[in-house]
């Protein structure tokens, strides 16, 4: 058996996001909500051409896109609607202080969107290092808030990552991600290691 290449959920999630546009190739106003109308011919088209695809009118001419690319995109596809129907509550936020899920119920935020908006962008939420105690101008509330966008980042990134490490169709060994779940806790500063 050959050796698989293997990659931290983190970067995998990345290149599926920014590189292989699996997001569009499979309608991102399906998790994104960009507007446009489910099923919209149009804006399917219009997803296939941001892909860099010739339409050439045969056969349903989709992108190209990577195995494995494909297989992680369905996982996020199915975590998105698993969080919609309530199913995922016990995997993500999980021992979260009370103030956080209050902020969570009132941001009404879904994890899933989270990780795809910081996997495009390239960088995991901003936790506030130091936050509210050094004088950074920033107010309790908004410390906590920044930190629970990155727990449930984080929390969904897990979530997904265990659910492709079962995965038999993956061409790719897929890891934990690299870095800490609560870096505010570390008396250390945390260093981007990915």
């Amino acid at each position: 058996m050959a050796k698989r290449d293997v990659m931290d959920v983190w970067s995998a999630l990345q290149w599926v996001v920014r590189d292989q546009k699996a997001d569009s190739a499979f309608g991102k106003d399906r998790l994104m909500g960009d507007g446009r109308a489910l099923g919209s011919i149009t804006g399917r088209m219009i997803d296939v051409m941001e892909c860099g695809v010739s339409i050439n009118g045969s056969h349903g001419s989709m992108p190209d896109l990577d195995p494995d690319a494909e297989v992680i995109w369905l996982g996020v596809e199915m975590m998105f609607k698993e969080w919609s129907m309530g199913h995922l509550a016990n995997e993500i936020g999980v021992d979260m202080p009370v103030r956080m899920h209050r902020y969570l119920a009132k941001l009404r935020l879904h994890p899933v969107v989270e990780m795809i908006k910081a996997a495009r962008a390239g960088e995991m939420p901003d936790w506030m290092p130091g936050g509210w105690q050094n004088d950074s101008g920033l107010s309790r509330r908004e410390v906590e808030e920044s930190r629970l966008s990155y727990l449930l980042v984080y929390d969904a990134l897990v979530v997904l990552s265990t659910r492709l490490q079962g995965s038999y169709r993956l061409g790719i060994v897929i890891e934990m991600p690299c870095f800490p779940r609560l870096p505010w806790n570390s008396r250390k500063k945390v260093e981007k290691a990915c």
